[in-house]
């Protein structure tokens, strides 16, 4: 351990580069001495010396998979026994974690980006293949080496009993989907998130947990849904069966069955990846004509069903990580919504009037507690969050007005009413407006304007003698 130790620092210090420094004398430290013979060397000398150590590393780590594997199997297969979390178990742990950090800083160089490096990157691939294989033919060209590559790696993922180790080892598969992106890699890359994403991983304290662990699932999870063939499906899904549950149940330390790296500890972060990941995954699929009009209608319907299951929980339990979350990464879905979902519906609204109307009345259930968490952040005083509120108070009130033309445009200017929304906080309790109903209006309102408390939003309600399915969208006007 020492020695890999030793080699990952040095590694990760010359091929994968600096990391960014703060100001000036305070990113110093001793971490940074005792290098000055390797920076002395090219890197391309140190990436052909660890395609020379690669075989003779893993050969190591073979040997530590293949004692986990017979320990496992002394064990029936069952990952929680106290045998497997033993002081010598924690220290072989670490030297598979080792190893396999030291595979990911060699392929994540970018060297390998060179075609005059390529050589080297065939020579690792190959020496690890020949550890599955044997011997390996010369005629294989750069992608079937980096898939064969994964084949090998993927005998790691059952004997791995440590929630760092399998952290690790999605690191070098995501390292080798970045060489070769083809269906099968990134297909496995997927399949092992989600195996780890499922995993109840122990220590010999207990259920793992913490900021470190924390960390860890992020990864899992953003692996999980990058590599995934349908992530606003999965995403839906993961909502469905794994958060509702945890949202649900009162016990601070419950977690989900078929998820259990689901926990009230891993929501927020879960929050983070999924909602940032819905924000990605919508902003490329852009209105255009040449466009399927029908498959951007499904696109949408999913997207509005997942913001209406990530906020509906929260009326139940929340924390600061979660309101965080939904607040930061809300707004550019609600953007990205008028910028290429609004232009569809005008285009197919009167052809597809109702599945429309749905996708409105879905996103308006969404919006309205958005405007409760937008006031109670507010009256809280808390300013990280405070800051997301006007921009996306602003989307929501841009929303409102789009919608009205929409339906305007098409004959429906009858079917909805602007209202008075009333400020209520997150427990649902209504909020006394702090401006007297007395207070005289500003100079330069409308008649509308006038008749509504400067501190209340917003309502747009379809009459129902328009359409069969109620549906009420809200907004809010600035304070």
């Amino acid at each position: 351990m020492f020695l890999l130790k030793d080699v990952a620092a040095k590694v990760d210090k010359k091929l994968v580069g600096k990391k960014k420094m703060g100001f000036p004398g305070l990113g110093n430290s001793a971490s940074g001495c005792g290098y000055t013979n390797l920076m002395s060397l090219d890197e391309r000398m140190v990436a052909h010396c660890l395609a020379i150590f690669l075989p003779k590393l893993f050969a190591n780590l073979d040997v530590l998979k293949g004692y986990f594997q017979n320990l496992i199997q002394i064990n029936d297969g069952i990952m929680d026994c106290a045998n497997l979390y033993t002081p010598d178990c924690a220290v072989y742990s670490q030297c598979i974690k080792l190893g396999l950090d030291i595979a990911t800083s060699l392929f994540t160089w970018n060297g390998f980006q060179s075609s005059d490096n390529e050589s080297i990157l065939k020579t690792c691939l190959a020496s690890l293949v020949e550890r599955l294989e044997g011997n390996v033919a010369d005629d294989l060209d750069l992608p079937q080496l980096a898939e064969k590559t994964v084949s090998y790696l993927m005998t790691f993922k059952d004997n791995i009993v440590s929630c760092e180790v399998a952290s690790s080892h999605l690191g070098v598969l995501d390292a080798l989907a970045k060489i070769e992106n083809s269906d099968w890699v990134r297909q496995q890359v997927s399949l092992t998130a989600g195996s780890y994403a499922k995993r109840n991983w122990q220590t010999a304290e207990g259920k793992d947990k913490g900021a470190v662990f924390n960390a860890q699932v992020t990864k899992f999870w953003t692996y999980f849904l990058d590599y995934s063939d349908q992530p606003l499906q999965l995403i839906l899904d993961i909502f469905n069966s794994g958060i509702q549950e945890v949202f649900e149940n009162k016990a601070k330390d419950y977690y989900n069955e078929e998820y259990p790296t689901i926990t009230r500890a891993t929501l927020h972060t879960l929050y983070q990846v999924a909602l940032q990941k819905l924000a990605n995954e919508i902003k490329g699929k852009t209105y255009g004509v040449t466009k399927d009009k029908d498959e951007l209608l499904i696109m949408w319907t999913q997207t509005t069903d997942i913001l209406l299951k990530a906020v509906n929980p929260l009326k139940v339990w929340r924390n600061r990580g979660i309101l965080k979350a939904v607040l930061k990464y809300s707004k550019p879905v609600i953007d990205y919504f008028l910028k290429n979902g609004m232009p569809l519906f005008e285009d197919v609204f009167k052809r597809k009037s109702k599945e429309c109307l749905n996708v409105i009345k879905t996103l308006q259930a969404s919006t309205r507690y958005m405007h409760v968490i937008c006031t109670s952040t507010k009256l809280d005083s808390d300013l990280a969050l405070a800051s997301f509120v006007p921009m996306l108070k602003k989307s929501l009130e841009a929303t409102v007005y789009r919608v009205q033309a929409m339906l305007a445009a098409n004959n429906y200017g009858d079917a909805f009413w602007l209202g008075n929304l009333k400020n209520r906080d997150l427990a649902g309790e209504e909020i006394m407006s702090q401006v007297p109903e007395e207070d005289e209006d500003e100079e330069g309102e409308d008649e509308m304007e006038d008749n509504q408390d400067e501190n209340q939003d917003e309502e747009m309600e379809f009459n129902g003698a328009e359409d069969p399915d109620s549906v009420k969208y809200d907004d809010d006007d600035d304070d």
